[in-house]
């Protein structure tokens, strides 16, 4: 079965990242993307389980409209979840270290 690309179907500008500066001394998350497609999100959990990353989506809603961005973690430390960044940015993915609820 073909795959279709993870990353052309990202809508990063339309759910910002909770800022990090928000939280205090809470649990940290790597984003790595937002789709408006539930499905999407859910194809995209499923390989990075399958890599062995703890992946989950979280449903956004702004402006009317609903987002469900990807994230791996939640890590108890932002310096842990910077290396976990590091990690996936290797792998050709964009990583952005997030607060995590």
């Amino acid at each position: 079965a073909t795959r279709a690309p993870a990353l052309p179907q990202v809508m990063a500008q339309a759910a910002p990242a909770t800022p990090a500066a928000t939280t205090g001394g809470g649990a940290w998350a790597v984003q790595l993307a937002a789709f408006s497609s539930r499905e999407a999100a859910q194809r995209m959990v499923a390989d990075l389980r399958r890599r062995g990353y703890s992946a989950f989506a979280l449903e956004f809603r702004s402006d009317g409209r609903v987002l469900h961005r990807v994230r791996v973690g939640p890590e108890t430390g932002r310096d842990r979840a910077e290396a976990l960044a590091a990690r996936l940015n290797g792998e050709g993915f964009k990583a952005a270290v997030v607060a995590h609820p």
